[in-house]
């Protein structure tokens, strides 16, 4: 089976930064990994691919950076319906359903049954496994790289403007950063990336407020999306307010460029706040030029928070291959389990570790006594307890879904739409391209 015209459609892939993997040895089966991890991070999934490798001696896992997850996607599609696509594709979050009902990929829990890799559910993080399962609690595809986002905060402006500790709540965070200003600590309060997954996704999880009816999609294909008519609405406003009153900064005009000038005015120092990946540990250990801390996300002040929900990826495993190869991947999966390796994956990079074996031994060996910030993004998946709104978004074609919301929110940040116009016609938009894939997967779930 095709993976489909309907894929993704509308988005269009930019150019492909090629990083190849290290030369096969010829005695070794080739097992192709399409990520889209560049930059620390990147170096970080390389160095992954070389422990595995060293570790046997049957198998040569060779990663190939593809751009980000819609370019590694849409090269993907393109392999398949070529008949080149690689064995094992790292795609994120968002596209779960949409991997799910392709067609195209064959169900993890499959092959590590068929290779007798014991993979036991409850020791994943609960919010990881929430993603990546199916109706009968099975695998779908491989946990790689989680993350959750956390509040990042500048400890020197803090300081400056003699603010003691970071804010709890949103209502808290807007005193602080009038406070900052007031006292020529900084020009610049929130800086903020202005994306569905932080702004929309994880606020909405966070407070147990839904973001499409049918728990966010999980209970069927004909999920309404209804974040039009919820607290988001007069979160957005607060934002717009606070751009307006030059309390926050989105740091660009196109959307492309939100979330990197949003980090890059925080790593050097400008803005008081910022709220995006814990992955970005990595980034900001590397390049920050001031003291800086981290805390839990900040909520409103009148709800109770529940816990946030996963970004990050997860690794799917393409049909079309050989018992050999499928073989080699069920290798590279046991490899993974290992709370070692996702111990030294969670240092290198920040993402979290994705076991209670592995949270374990970094605490055991003390590894958040020097590294405090790193527990923050575990500790906040754990909160809390499974809600109706509290496990994810699974919703399919979800990427088109984002960019709609997205479309709509360049035009309220730009001053030309208002907040609530611009979200009811996102919602709009974004129902209509649920309602195709409804039509598309009918009988399938």
């Amino acid at each position: 089976m095709r993976l489909g015209r309907w894929l993704f459609a509308g988005v269009v892939s930019g150019g492909l930064a090629l990083a190849p993997g290290a030369t096969a040895r010829a005695d070794r089966l080739v097992l192709d990994w399409w990520h889209a991890l560049s930059g620390e991070l990147g170096a970080a999934l390389e160095e992954v691919a070389r422990r595995f490798n060293a570790s046997q001696h049957r198998f040569e896992l060779k990663p190939v950076n593809k751009g980000n997850y819609v370019a590694t996607l849409n090269a993907a599609i393109a392999a398949w319906r070529a008949k080149e696509h690689p064995l094992v594709l790292m795609n994120n979050e968002s596209g779960v359903l949409t991997m799910m009902l392709s067609g195209a990929i064959v169900p993890v829990h499959d092959v590590l049954d068929k290779y007798k890799v014991e993979v036991r559910i409850q020791d994943y993080l609960r919010p990881v496994v929430q993603t990546y399962t199916d109706r009968q609690g099975r695998l779908l595809a491989m946990p790689f790289n989680s993350s959750t986002p956390i509040l990042f905060y500048n400890k020197d402006i803090l300081d400056t403007a003699g603010i003691a500790a970071p804010p709890k709540t949103w209502q808290e965070m807007e005193e602080q950063i009038r406070t900052i200003k007031a006292k020529g600590a900084a020009d610049c309060g929130y800086s903020f990336a202005a994306g569905p997954w932080q702004e929309l996704e994880n606020y909405s999880v966070w407070h147990d407020i839904p973001v499409a009816t049918r728990r966010n999609g999980f209970d069927g294909l004909d999920a309404v999306l209804v974040y039009n008519k919820t607290r988001f609405v007069q979160h957005i406003e607060r934002l717009k307010r606070w751009v307006d009153e030059g309390l926050a900064t989105f740091g660009a005009a196109a959307a492309q460029t939100w979330a990197s000038a949003a980090r890059t005015n925080f790593v050097e120092g400008r803005c008081a706040f910022w709220i995006d990946s814990t992955a970005w540990h990595s980034t900001v250990e590397a390049g920050a030029k001031m003291k800086w801390g981290a805390s839990f996300l900040p909520h409103e002040a009148d709800i109770r928070p529940n816990h946030s929900m996963i970004g990050g990826a997860a690794l799917y495993l393409f049909k079309g291959f050989s018992d050999a190869h499928y073989e080699g991947a069920a290798a590279f999966f046991r490899f993974l389990t290992d709370p070692r390796v996702q111990l030294d994956w969670h240092k290198a990079t920040g993402y979290v570790p994705i076991t209670v074996a592995a949270w374990d031994l970094a605490k055991k060996e003390g590894y958040y006594a020097s590294h405090a910030t790193r527990g923050i993004a575990v500790e906040q998946l754990l909160m809390g307890e499974e809600r109706e709104n509290s496990r994810t978004i699974r919703l399919g074609n979800y990427e088109n879904v984002r960019k709609a919301l997205t479309d709509q929110l360049e035009l309220v940040w730009a001053g030309k739409k208002g907040v609530k116009e611009a979200l009811d016609q996102a919602v709009e938009d974004g129902n209509a391209i649920l309602r195709r894939f409804e039509q598309q997967n009918k009988g399938k779930i």
